[in-house]
């Protein structure tokens, strides 16, 4: 089936029908990718990356902080990301460093990061007492593993030092987590990495406490040596119910195939179906996109973030500003007629009408058919103020309930609105987004035919037509042709 997923998108969905009902062997999948080329796993991960397959977003998510910066750097560096739409990442320990030397606290630095931003925001190095703690010679660091390559461990034997009685001085880990949208469990310790990271059974704490309070979990790992790292790492995330998956290249894999295997493997099994990387080389990077990264990690001047991905042995090091460089990769190895590349506040603010218009109640990790509603970014979109801030039309009074429904576009919008007639005719420009929502709306059985891609023809043979899409130029391309179509926004 692997072999024929690599050209076949219905294979595809045999393969991620066995995934979302847990039938997929974690050892098993890796062995298989294991006797693929180069070449062929990155045709079958960019194939798991299509809709409804995967995630097709590719974003920026972007560290902030450091340690050294001031409340203003802080803040303002927030804001920015804000402006272009790029999702924050909360380093704990780095908020936790700033507050102190500012006589604050640290949640209340959050806040403050909070009140000026409504992207979405995850938050790491998150320990069962709150933020981690870390000597100096940890936060201002400056990569001698990245510089250098080769390390499978902290070339100075400094990672994991903790000061666990400075962490257990927090007295309100949960407001922490109630201010962000996703928390990352680093899972690195099953791995062999026991010196870098904190051990399993912290980290299911932690996970298990997101969830308790209704936050996404994401589960960081190493991409090792492509084949047992690889397995205890995606196992480990299973462990925590994870929804994302972040994988970690630069000198902790061991070449360029091991990193590219261990994407397609978090693409094929991940859960929530959004992969990215928190740290990768760039010619680790360059390859990761086209096997099916759609978030990767970077960060400003001084963050960790912003020197391990997208720079290479030699120039990876702490004092670079990695965002701008990231941006160019993502668009110089990815292209996309119909969203921005990477992912911005449009983007952003149209997955959010989208869970609007949709209902929270029916978007991932609830399950349509064979899959769910959205992915995991649907989910982290709508734990945020962006999603909050969003008006739409009441679409729960707009009268759908007819004999003939013409939906125009076929994403999960049109999922949800075909249960509202007795038949839909579903037309988009994507021939496989088409043929795939036909042929879920008949599984649940919905009469639903195609148009072929014939807006005009869709409308003409129903009593409503309504346009699906959430992004303005769509919706008034569309409308040219079917001025009589409802919109939703």
């Amino acid at each position: 089936m692997f072999k024929e997923a690599i050209n076949d998108l219905n294979v595809c969905v045999e393969l991620r029908r066995l995934a979302e009902k847990e039938k997929l062997d974690v050892s098993e999948v890796v062995e298989e990718l294991s006797k693929l080329s180069l070449g062929e796993l990155l045709k079958l991960g960019s194939n798991f990356r299509r809709f409804p397959l995967g995630c097709d977003l590719v974003e920026v998510g972007v560290g902030c902080c450091a340690s050294d910066l001031s409340v203003e750097q802080l803040i303002e560096y927030s804001i920015l990301c804000d402006i272009l739409g790029a999702s924050i990442h909360v380093c704990a320990y780095a908020y936790a460093d700033v507050a102190e030397k500012h006589g604050i606290d640290g949640v209340e630095l959050l806040k403050m990061v909070r009140e000026v931003t409504s992207v979405p925001m995850d938050i790491d190095h998150f320990g069962e007492y709150g933020p981690m703690r870390f000597p100096e010679e940890i936060t201002s660091c400056y990569g001698l593993c990245y510089l250098k390559g080769g390390y499978k461990q902290c070339p100075k034997g400094r990672i994991h030092k903790r000061l666990k009685e400075k962490e257990k001085k927090c007295k309100n880990p949960e407001e922490w987590i109630k201010l962000v949208s996703v928390v990352s469990c680093n899972v690195i310790a099953v791995q062999g990495g026991e010196v870098h990271a904190a051990s399993f059974n912290e980290m299911k704490k932690v996970a298990d406490l997101a969830r308790k309070l209704n936050k996404g979990v994401a589960a960081i790992m190493y991409a090792g040596d492509g084949y047992e790292d690889v397995i205890e790492g995606i196992t480990a995330a299973s462990k925590l119910n994870a929804d994302v998956i972040f994988i970690e290249g630069g000198p902790f894999a061991k070449d360029l195939l091991s990193f590219v295997k261990a994407v397609v493997a978090a693409r094929i099994l991940c859960k929530g179906k959004v992969i990215g990387t928190n740290g990768a080389y760039e010619d680790q990077l360059r390859l990761g996109l086209r096997a099916g990264l759609n978030c990767v990690l970077t960060g400003f001047a001084n963050n960790h973030h912003g020197y391990m991905t997208g720079f290479s042995p030699g120039t990876a090091r702490r004092g670079m500003f990695g965002l701008p460089r990231v941006i160019r990769i993502i668009r110089e190895e990815i292209r996309s007629s119909w969203v921005n590349i990477p992912a911005q506040r449009r983007e952003l603010e149209g997955i959010a009408k989208a869970v609007k218009i949709v209902g929270e109640d029916k978007i991932y990790p609830n399950k349509f058919a064979w899959t769910s509603i959205g992915d995991a970014h649907w989910f982290n979109i709508s734990k945020s103020p962006i999603y909050t801030g969003i008006k739409t039309a009441d679409v729960t009074k707009t009268d759908f309930e007819c004999e003939k429904l013409a939906l125009l576009g076929g994403r999960y919008i049109a999922w949800i609105l075909a249960e509202k007639a007795d038949e839909v005719i579903v037309s988009d420009a994507d021939e496989w987004v088409e043929a795939i929502t036909v042929k879920t709306l008949l599984e649940k059985g919905i009469n639903a035919v195609r148009s072929n891609g014939d807006d005009e023809f869709a409308a003409k043979n129903s009593d409503v037509a309504v346009i699906t899409s959430v992004f303005p130029e769509i919706c008034i391309s569309i409308l040219k042709k079917v001025p009589n179509a409802v919109v939703l926004i």
